[in-house]
């Protein structure tokens, strides 16, 4: 072998990696930006159909119902199943039923019954695409990377958390709403052509065999109960979600009705967030090569916590804007290390399942949570009573992590072993 072979042999695996990375961070940014211009554009139909507000408001609130249901199938899919091709499937049926939505508001069809069978059927594919794109990471990326690529996984999803509401709004009212959904049908065509570009051979994920669904379930259940990080991570992440959706879920009631800040200025707390996201998510690689993951999610947790106390503390919009983005940077920490690490402790076999599980438990934190930061809200005695529930859970939780798993945690040393050869 000459010399300039020797030094052009290694660089093909990494140019492949590269390449593969960029493609899957092309897909999530293209399918992000659709889903903005989605879930903007149902509401929106909605009304315009039936002119009710509790309509618009029931076609939003739709789209959370299929991850309780289906998030379970989704990980046995992701599991069972080329990951890259699920992925594909996902977005070209997403594209179909999109477009075929399109078409009927293009051809003046107005039944609100479509409306809402489209947003369950689009939602119902979505708890399939999470557990493949998750479990998909480590098979396309070196375990010493994978905190970096949930980094900028994160950090743009963060930024389209502000931008992705403020860039469909603007498309619909220039466009209209049914242009607004082929464009969104196109995002996915354009996310699924993506996803092709990634090397199969890199993607190849390792059939279970002929077992039955509920064997296969059964099995993730086991592993999550015998692995006491994974567990103690999911029990307490789905905890903590409990204590910030106290305040997210309600929060611009929050800020319209208690703090008497106007409505405009919502859009500035947000958007606080969304930046303090993207600065945890960052700064989550370095501070993960200096310091035990473990000590990071518990730090992002309590971090939280005490960030959140402080919506009581600092007085008007700015003082709330940055305890909000405070609050953001240290949920993206946690976040970001948590995701990171899960990929590289559980089998690949089981991500997708383990994945689904850790989501479905957040997903059922939503409506208690919500529901309890409602009730305080209304109990008439200011915001103080929501705002100290939510950072007194947030950081009874974080406290209570010292005592687990988690403590002492550290990320794997040794490489993966590779998706294909399992």
């Amino acid at each position: 072998m000459t010399a300039s072979a020797e030094r052009l042999g290694p660089a093909r695996p990494t140019a492949d990696r590269a390449r593969n990375q960029l493609f899957l961070l092309g897909a999530f940014t293209v399918s992000t930006v659709g889903d903005w211009l989605y879930r903007l554009a149902l509401p929106f139909l909605v009304l315009e159909l039936t002119g009710s507000a509790i309509g618009a408001g029931l076609a939003y609130a739709v789209e959370y119902a299929p991850y309780v249901f289906f998030s379970m199938l989704g990980g046995v899919a992701a599991d069972r199943f080329d990951r890259r091709r699920l992925l594909i499937l996902a977005d070209l049926g997403s594209a179909l039923i999109v477009g075929m939505l399109a078409a009927l508001v293009t051809a003046g069809v107005d039944a609100v019954w479509l409306v809402f069978v489209v947003a369950f059927a689009v939602s119902s594919i979505r708890p399939f695409y999470h557990p493949a794109f998750q479990s998909i990471l480590p098979s396309l990326v070196p375990a010493e990377g994978l905190t970096r690529a949930n980094a900028r996984i994160q950090s743009i999803e963060s930024v389209l958390s502000f931008a992705g509401p403020v860039l469909g709004g603007a498309v619909i009212a220039a466009v209209g709403t049914s242009n607004a959904l082929w464009l969104n049908a196109v995002s996915f065509l354009l996310s699924a052509l993506a996803i092709v570009g990634i090397r199969a051979a890199v993607a190849r994920a390792r059939p279970i065999g002929h077992t039955r669904i509920w064997q296969d379930l059964r099995e993730a259940v086991a592993y999550l109960r015998g692995d006491r990080v994974t567990l103690w991570a999911s029990l307490l992440m789905a905890g903590t979600n409990v204590g910030l959706l106290m305040i997210e879920a309600n929060l611009i009631f929050y800020l319209v009705r208690l703090r008497g800040l106007p409505v405009a200025a919502v859009g500035i707390v947000f958007a606080a967030f969304g930046v303090g996201a993207v600065l945890g998510a960052m700064s989550a690689p370095w501070l993960c090569r200096r310091f035990p993951p473990g000590h990071l999610i518990i730090t992002g947790m309590i971090g939280a916590g005490l960030m959140t106390a402080l919506l009581g503390v600092l007085p008007g919009l700015v003082g709330t804007a940055l305890a909000w983005g405070a609050v953001g940077t240290f949920v993206m920490l946690l976040v970001v290390t948590w995701f990171s690490l899960r990929q590289q402790i559980v089998p690949q076999r089981l991500l997708g399942r383990v994945v689904a599980l850790s989501r479905m438990l957040s997903f059922a934190t939503i409506p208690p949570a919500a529901a309890v930061g409602g009730v305080l809200l209304s109990l008439g005695s200011g915001a103080w009573p929501v705002v100290a529930t939510s950072a007194a859970v947030q950081v009874g939780i974080g406290l209570a992590a010292c005592a687990t798993a988690l403590r002492s945690v550290r990320f794997p040393t040794s490489e993966p072993e590779p998706e294909q050869a399992r």
